[in-house]
């Protein structure tokens, strides 16, 4: 199949003020750092947004800011995940009206994965729609196990279905597993920090959609691979490996990300909104000496 879109893919952290409303002027340095630094487009609303801790209102007025801020230069990927067919047809419609291009939905949660209910759920949200949509693979998130047969019959039955956000570990494994099952083969981006992007473009990955706060070593790596100087993006990507292994440790990934953003002066504040975790000062010491030893790079 042709794809549309590949690539690396900002997923941009919600910004917050002191007072835990939304902070625009570091949205709009957050869109700035990744048109000038080269990706391919940007996702927001996802789980790293924060998007379940924002009012629907306040999803909208984000959407809305960042369409108008991007202006056209590269593709808006826009989270939808919700727990019912009602909430995500809703979201779906409101992201279009505000300018989305692509989808990003994960299947609602399960205490049991259902395929029949799945397949259902997403022919039941698809219609009337035409945007193209990233079916987010995120079972620890979801309790949601997405085989590849399934993800062959799901792309099959629900045509706007054209791309996978693959967060199933081992991904590399998972990526060969479902390009081998799918009769026309679909786009399938990495995520989880980028921790295995050289793994996983090397089994067929088109890209992947990550945050890591430093996506010009992304877009770099990337665009060496796409050359076929493999050499140098396993070098320049391996070189910023321990600050990406550091920055995804689960559960406190995203204030490590925002601290780091704060840092590099993009976002004003490195805040969290609450109940998700903030980092403790011991590991902001260990970020910092780590962070000492990128200095000369960025």
């Amino acid at each position: 199949m042709t794809n549309a879109i590949q690539g690396i893919h900002f997923m941009m952290p919600t910004p917050f003020t002191k007072e835990s409303n939304i902070d625009f002027e570091s949205i709009d340095r957050l869109v700035e750092l990744s048109i000038e630094n080269g990706c391919h487009g940007i996702v927001i609303m996802g789980v790293m947004g924060e998007a379940h801790r924002l009012t629907e209102d306040e999803r909208n007025a984000v959407i809305n800011h960042v369409s108008k801020k991007v202006n056209n230069r590269i593709p808006i990927t826009v989270g939808v995940s919700g727990e019912s067919i009602k909430i995500v047809s809703k979201r779906i419609k409101e992201s279009k009206t505000f300018g989305a291009n692509y989808l990003l939905c994960s299947p609602p949660k399960m205490l049991k994965t259902n395929e029949k209910v799945l397949l259902k759920f997403f022919k039941e949200i698809s219609k009337d729609n035409n945007l193209p949509i990233v079916l987010q693979d995120l079972p620890q998130e979801t309790g949601v196990n997405l085989t590849p047969e399934f993800i062959n019959k799901i792309t099959i039955e629900v045509p706007q279905i054209k791309f996978i956000k693959l967060e199933d570990p081992p991904t590399p494994k998972k990526i060969s597993e479902i390009l081998s099952k799918t009769s026309d083969q679909i786009g399938i981006f990495g995520g989880l920090g980028g921790v295995f992007l050289i793994e996983e473009l090397t089994r067929g990955a088109i890209g992947t959609m990550t945050g890591f706060a430093f996506p010009e070593i992304l877009v770099k790596t990337y665009e060496e691979f796409k050359n076929n100087n493999i050499k140098n993006a396993k070098s320049l990507f391996f070189e910023w490996l321990p600050l990406i292994r550091y920055e995804n440790q689960q559960g406190i990934s995203l204030s490590i990300r925002k601290h780091i953003l704060f840092r590099r002066g993009i976002i004003n504040t490195p805040d969290t909104r609450l109940p998700t975790p903030s980092i403790d000062k011991k590991t902001e010491e260990e970020l910092e000496s780590l962070l000492k030893e990128y200095q000369f790079k960025n």
